[in-house]
């Protein structure tokens, strides 16, 4: 089993006691629910991982918002992949490393990162 008492170090999304910072006045009543210990303290580093909470990783799955996002990233990852792979076939490529820091992939890491951590601007999740 993963400890993750000290996961949320360096969250930004945090107060100083760690816990999560309320996003806008929206009042939300408190439930409950059950889970192993396992699957709770997965839900805590995957929602860690992205620096949310457990209840904001619940939220974007019921909303849908999870589902696509995780798609388009499943995609991607592939595509790098792909690349990575095919990398050095090309003679000009021969006896470099594949890097993702060149000019011709510039555009792609913008889309990448705004799918990452802003997919709401794309319509990612809105019905």
């Amino acid at each position: 089993m993963t400890n993750s008492s000290n996961l949320w170090i360096g969250n930004l999304n945090r107060d100083d006691s760690g816990q999560f910072a309320p996003k806008g006045q929206e009042k939300k009543p408190m439930r409950s629910m059950r889970l192993s210990d396992e699957d709770w303290e997965a839900l805590g580093v995957k929602a860690s991982q992205q620096g949310k909470s457990r209840t904001e990783l619940i939220e974007e799955f019921i909303s849908g918002k999870a589902d696509q996002q995780s798609a388009v990233m499943k995609a991607i990852e592939a595509f790098i992949e792909w690349q990575r792979e095919d990398y050095g076939r090309n003679g000009a490529q021969k006896g470099k490393d594949f890097n993702m820091s060149s000019r011709s992939w510039d555009y792609f890491n913008k889309f990448y990162k705004l799918i990452e951590e802003e997919p709401h601007e794309l319509g990612l999740g809105d019905d």
